[in-house]
């Protein structure tokens, strides 16, 4: 019964550790694509000197979910966190007013960005 129970077992294992290797080697067939990459920022996000003045005030931060045309601009803007109410404004204005560099072919693109504003 013993014997029977550690072939089985083997053969699980030999099984389980030729599908695992079969995974691996499929998943290093993947190139790395200029898509793959982070994109870059071709002009700093910017507030208004008002909204630079409210943001210190209030010590603005919080974390924005953004995407991002093939040509670089935020096209859509969700605040995630925000450390207050009033900072949401304030976050999304900034994400928005942010342009990267354009990529052809990608499609569009979503990222999260955590933003501290107290400092701008």
């Amino acid at each position: 019964m013993r014997k029977i129970f550690l072939r089985r077992s083997a053969n699980i294992f030999v099984l389980l550790a030729a599908f695992l290797s079969l995974s691996a080697i499929a998943n290093d067939k993947h190139t790395a694509s200029p898509c793959d990459k982070p994109r870059e920022i071709l002009s700093a996000p910017q507030l208004s000197k008002e909204e630079q003045a409210k943001a210190r005030k209030i010590r603005a931060q919080g974390m924005v979910d953004i995407s991002i045309s093939e040509d670089g601009d935020v096209i859509e803007a969700k605040v995630v966190r925000a450390s207050s109410r009033e900072a949401v404004d304030l976050l999304l204005s900034f994400a928005r007013s942010a342009k990267f560099k354009p990529r052809a072919g990608c499609g569009t693109t979503h990222t999260a960005i955590n933003y501290t504003l107290a400092g701008q």
